[in-house]
């Protein structure tokens, strides 16, 4: 139920400002050295099928190691890459060469991925607490405490952050200044993202649920519940809502009564995030395949296996689908055929997802590390914009 925040655990005071260290080489950044970087043995090859545009073997633009997983996906803005890490850190890099600008530390592993707003970039780690950090110098600006491990990316809307929290809730948080608005009970672990539409926002819970929620009162306005527990964060197309399910299904709700207007069987539990583009549905699932789906009536229009489970959420653009797979590779895939069109090998398993910008796909690794490959975003022969 929603709830008053005069009941709600008070912002906690801010931290120290992180130190920052200098980076010297291009290619393979580190995060820890002294006198000179330590010599890293190279990832896993890339391996290139199928297609005859990609006679050449994928090398790093850049790589940089962390201390720890790198199951964050990163957030890009303004030729600089934020992303979260198991080491506690949140990592704020050149997006260009990879050179570390600042790391801020909390007490918790940081899963989530960022979102800029304004000045700050804003995240949630599982020390229970949500930082807003100023983008240029790495101090904290302000945290909020709830009462469980952030697990949940935050979106921002209307001057406010939402996000879920594994205490079971829903919070609105005013962006500016870190202080609750509301929060809204549910009866699992909030480990989804929110997605917005008119005043609504949607969200998934492990109880179950999609929930429709007033994103001014924090009111529930329809929840639709599914067979299992909901981790896949919700995407908009036209007028419904779309989610992935443990139960294996993926669902569209109409985003106005939460009506099912259709839903897709894949073979085990879905944990990846749609990517909606155009009118097409990219998702991963546990099965190990990666699904290309009509988004207007559910129906499969392709489907690719990796070799092994895809927890990963797709990233599409022009003309291609990025998605990081438990195998440890990154797939590069064509969009309108589900054709390989090249997949880089890490050492490690990838259960982010990939961003792209200045001709660069952007992820982290199992194996601790963010890598800056090519891209290649020419759209492939067969791509064509979808009418």
């Amino acid at each position: 139920m929603r709830q008053a925040f005069e009941e709600l655990v008070p912002s906690v005071s801010t931290k120290s400002t992180p130190a920052t260290r200098p980076i010297t080489r291009l290619i393979h950044h580190t995060a820890r050295f002294t006198s000179a970087p330590p010599t890293i043995p190279r990832p896993g090859r890339p391996t290139v099928q199928v297609t005859p545009r990609s006679d050449n073997t994928i090398e790093p633009a850049w790589m940089f190691k962390c201390e720890e997983e790198v199951r964050s996906t990163p957030c890009i803005a303004d030729d600089r890459l934020y992303i979260g890490c198991y080491d506690n850190n949140i990592y704020c890099l050149d997006v260009n060469t990879g050179q570390l600008i600042w790391k801020y530390p909390t007490e918790g592993g940081v899963p989530g991925t960022p979102t800029v707003w304004q000045h700050l970039v804003i995240i949630g780690s599982e020390d229970y607490r949500v930082y807003g950090i100023h983008r240029s110098t790495g101090k904290v600006e302000w945290t909020f405490a709830t009462r469980g491990r952030v697990r949940s990316s935050p979106r921002v809307h209307s001057d406010r952050v939402f996000i879920g929290s594994d205490d079971g809730h829903i919070y609105a948080i005013e962006a500016h200044r870190g202080t609750g608005v509301w929060r809204h009970a549910t009866h699992a672990p909030v480990r989804s993202s929110a997605c917005f539409l008119d005043r609504l926002l949607f969200i998934g819970a492990e109880d179950g649920m999609v929930y429709a929620v007033d994103i001014s009162t924090g009111e529930v306005r329809w929840r639709a519940r599914t067979n299992g527990g909901v981790v896949s964060s919700p995407a908009i197309y036209e007028e419904s809502v779309i989610c992935g399910s443990m139960d294996w299904n993926v669902y569209a709700f109409e985003a106005g009564s939460g009506w099912v207007l259709w839903r897709f069987r894949t073979n085990d539990r879905i944990v990846s995030s749609p990517c909606v583009h155009e009118r097409y549905v990219y998702i991963g699932s546990v099965d190990g395949h990666i699904y290309c789906l009509d988004a207007e009536h559910g129906k499969l229009v392709w489907k690719y296996k990796t070799e092994h489970q895809v927890t990963s959420s797709p990233w599409v653009e022009n003309g291609y689908v990025y998605c990081g797979g438990v195998d440890g590779y990154m797939y590069c895939l064509d969009a309108k055929k589900g054709e390989l069109v090249w997949r880089y090998r890490t050492e490690g398993s990838i259960p982010g997802s990939p961003r792209t910008a200045n001709g660069l796909v952007y992820f982290g690794s199992l194996d601790h590390y963010v890598y800056a490959l090519p891209a290649q975003v020419e759209p492939p022969s067969s791509f064509r914009r979808y009418p």
